[in-house]
């Protein structure tokens, strides 16, 4: 990504395609074919806001190959509390063959 497409992602403001829950996490994510990736946010936190934008742009450059969505940890407080210890922004989830795998992004 050039640094010109970076500030444009970043003054985007689209709402994005998967909004994960408490009630639709397992199914969504859990239960997905297909790699997701999960934005852990909050409305109040900067670093937050920063990232959205570069979310919905990663969601759009992937298109149907992985399912990206974003979760509000306060509106979604079960899902916040299990995966409090996991999460930073990012969160990777695959399943398949019965076998379940979390990665954590990296904090810079």
């Amino acid at each position: 990504m050039t640094h010109q497409n970076f500030w444009h992602v970043l003054k985007s403001k689209k709402a994005m395609k998967n909004v994960f829950t408490d009630q639709n996490f397992d199914q969504e994510v859990l239960g997905s074919e297909k790699p997701v990736v999960v934005d852990f946010w909050a409305p109040w936190c900067g670093p937050c806001q920063m990232m959205g934008p570069i979310v919905s742009q990663l969601a759009k450059d992937l298109g149907n190959d992985v399912k990206v969505g974003k979760l509000n940890v306060d509106e979604n407080p079960q899902m916040a509390q299990i995966f409090r210890d996991v999460y930073s922004n990012h969160n990777n989830f695959q399943s398949g063959s019965g076998k379940r795998t979390i990665s954590r992004s990296a904090r810079s």
